[in-house]
Parts: structure tokens; C-alpha cells; sequence
């Protein structure tokens, strides 16, 4: 026979998230919880450079979850981020509520959404022609990340419109990037490696095979291959922006091989 506890304390109040509801800043509990934080209102009005089309800088608040125990810990997604003009518009809303410190970090010091906004930033400003604007606020992101958006620009570009069958960035633009953050390039040697180790994957597009990259290794490394291989001849984007392998590599792979 279950005893049940008649004076059992009452459950913990989600102080914090009711909070946020009751000021419209988010429209309840549950997608509060699965963004873990919340986004700048549209139409709010931004001067330079927090009006840059970044993720970060259009949800730079953090919201860790809440566990029935311990309240919501609400802060900001890096700590230059308090200077953003609707940071400190909230921040006068919540009051003690708002932590500039807390990151976002749950009872167990996860950072939740804090990693992901590094790469936000750097991967939006890259694909949206706002490369320059990423070197200038280059403090927002980790150079580990501007790599990874470098390859990612490299390898991919619009879907439609005039750049449809164009990848994001050149490689003189890639170039120009790497020297900036001083990432200097590899050993001919190891370029030469992962050009010759990345994996290729075949489909079939309108009718025509398509051979697509699949890289691993080091992501400096594999970044350079990227640039070099493009400039060789050996790499294209094909009608859909997607990077892919040509016929020229195929030939001289083989005649490297022999």
C-alpha cells in the first residue's frame, strides 16, 4: 500500500520563465525550454554592427532550462554581447533576474547555446557576403570557427538567384581570410595528402554523375586542400553550389598514382 505524503512541498515555481512570458518575451514555458533563450522582437532597430545578419546577434540571450529544482539562469551568449542595445533593454526588464555572467549555464555549468553562437556568427557573415564584417568583429567568434566557415563557404553557395552554381566565397576572398587570421598554409605535402585521401561520394544529377567531397582530418589542413584544389582545377561547385570533384582530378590522380 503506497502512503501518500500530505505534507509534501509544494512543487518549484518557474519563477523566472513566468517572468519572461508575462513581459511577451517569450510565448510560454515549452519553446522557451527548446530554444534556450530567446529572440530579438522583428522591427527592432539596430545600429552598426548588431545589425549584421548573425544569429548571434539576433538571439543573443541564453535561458538555461528549468529542472523543478533551480530557477532559469537568463544571461547573454559572450561577454561582449552586453553591450547590445536589446541585451540592456532586457537586462532593465528582468533586473536581478538577468545574470551578464551566467551564459546561459544550467546548475550542472553546461553552456547551453553559448559554443553554437561562435559558429553562428561566423558561418552567417560568411555565407551572406559579409566577410569583411567578420574580420571586424572577429571577437565574437573563435578563428577555429572562421575556419570551419572558410571550408564551409568554400564548399557550398546560394540555391537560386544569379549565385546559384557559385560557392559562397572565392578563393582569393578564402586567401585573404586565412592570411588575416594568420592560418598560414600547410606543407605541400599534406595538401597533397588530403587531396588524395578524401573520399568521394557519386550521384546522379539531371541525368549526369556528380561527384561529391567528403573530407576528414585536420580542418586547417583540409580547408587549404579546399582552396588549393579548387585553384588545380581539380574542384567545382556544380549547378547546385555543391563542391564537387572533376574529371581533371580524376586524370591526374591517376597519373600521380601511376
Amino acid at each position: 500500500m503506497i502512503q501518500l505524503d500530505l505534507f509534501a512541498p509544494a512543487p518549484t515555481r518557474d519563477i523566472v520563465g513566468e517572468r519572461l512570458i508575462e513581459l511577451g518575451l517569450v510565448p510560454n514555458d515549452y519553446i522557451l525550454s527548446l530554444n534556450g533563450g530567446f529572440h530579438m522582437p522583428a522591427g527592432f532597430d539596430l545600429p552598426s554592427p548588431w545589425n549584421l545578419p548573425s544569429r548571434l546577434f539576433r538571439s543573443p540571450i541564453a535561458c538555461s532550462d528549468f529542472d523543478g529544482e533551480s530557477q532559469r539562469r537568463v544571461g547573454i551568449k559572450h561577454p561582449l554581447l552586453i553591450d547590445h542595445p536589446w541585451v540592456q533593454e532586457v537586462a532593465a526588464m528582468l533586473g536581478d533576474m538577468f545574470d551578464p555572467d551566467a551564459r546561459g549555464l544550467n546548475k550542472h555549468g553546461y553552456h547551453f547555446g553559448t559554443t553554437h553562437g561562435h559558429w553562428h556568427h561566423a558561418v552567417d557573415l560568411m555565407s551572406s557576403g559579409h566577410w569583411r564584417d567578420l574580420l571586424a568583429t572577429r571577437q565574437f567568434t573563435t578563428d577555429g570557427d572562421i575556419v570551419n566557415a572558410v571550408a564551409y563557404g568554400l564548399d557550398y553557395g546560394p540555391y537560386e538567384g544569379k549565385g546559384r552554381g557559385k560557392s559562397h566565397i572565392t578563393t582569393a576572398v578564402a586567401r585573404e581570410i586565412l592570411d588575416a587570421i594568420e592560418q598560414p598554409v600547410p606543407l605541400k605535402a599534406e595538401i597533397d595528402e588530403a587531396l588524395q585521401t578524401v573520399s568521394m561520394t557519386e550521384s546522379f544529377m539531371d541525368k549526369k554523375k556528380v561527384r561529391h567531397t567528403n573530407w576528414h582530418g585536420d580542418r586547417l589542413v583540409t580547408t587549404w586542400a579546399r582552396v588549393i584544389g579548387i585553384e588545380r582545377g581539380w574542384l567545382k561547385n556544380d549547378r547546385s553550389s555543391f563542391l564537387t570533384w572533376t574529371d581533371k582530378a580524376l586524370t591526374e590522380q591517376r597519373e600521380m598514382a601511376a
